[in-house]
């Protein structure tokens, strides 16, 4: 698909724009499909904030907001109640930047 967009003429940029976010974001998300049957749960957060930091950067606030939760729900898991805490603490400063 890369290869077929560089060589259109209207698509060359945007639609390589475009297939490399979708492949940043294919592989974000199948680390995530196949480390969340492990039993680390270190690993299972390190995807956790790999997905969410994609989500935040190309700013997808409701997909990055999902991902936060997920990631609370797992310090929370861990007993890490301090790391949990700071996670909800990110929604409430995306909350305190609408008001």
């Amino acid at each position: 698909l890369l290869e077929h967009c560089r060589k259109h003429k209207y698509l060359a940029r945007t639609g390589e724009n475009f297939v490399t976010l979708v492949v940043r974001l294919l592989e974000r998300l199948l680390d995530y499909r196949t480390i969340m049957h492990d039993e680390n749960k270190e690993n299972r957060m390190s995807c956790t904030v790999n997905v969410l930091n994609f989500y935040k950067e190309i700013d997808r606030e409701e997909m990055y907001i999902r991902y936060l939760y997920k990631l609370c729900d797992l310090h929370r898991e861990c007993d890490n109640y301090t790391e949990a805490a700071y996670t909800l603490l990110l929604h409430a400063k995306l909350l305190k930047a609408l008001y």
